[in-house]
């Protein structure tokens, strides 16, 4: 599980306090392991995905339905190894059933 330092040093710089709430809430509910394979749908410019990849090996799939964010995604994060973004709808997702082993949808 992430400890609350790590989580603390994630969001050192941010000022929203929901946010970090969000943060501390995702990070109780999903404790990424390096043979997970985890989407973020709609993962927006990337933000969870990076700190996913700051605390875990896991496989990342970001998945955003407007291409200027994916764009956004792919200068924040696309860098990062393990981690491919996807344009697509949430509704008819490109993925078979059973394919990840957490899904973020925050």
């Amino acid at each position: 599980m992430v400890d609350q330092a790590t989580i603390e040093h994630m969001t050192l710089n941010e000022a929203d306090m929901a946010f970090k709430k969000r943060v501390r809430t995702i990070f109780e509910w999903v404790d990424p392991q390096d043979s997970d394979l985890i989407l973020d749908c709609a993962c927006g410019r990337g933000f969870y995905l990076n700190m996913f990849r700051y605390v875990s090996g896991c496989k990342l799939v970001g998945l955003e339905l407007d291409w200027p964010v994916i764009e956004k995604a792919k200068r924040n994060v696309g860098h990062l190894p393990g981690l491919m973004l996807n344009n697509a709808n949430i509704y008819s997702l490109p993925y078979p059933d059973n394919t990840f082993d957490a899904v973020l949808l925050s």
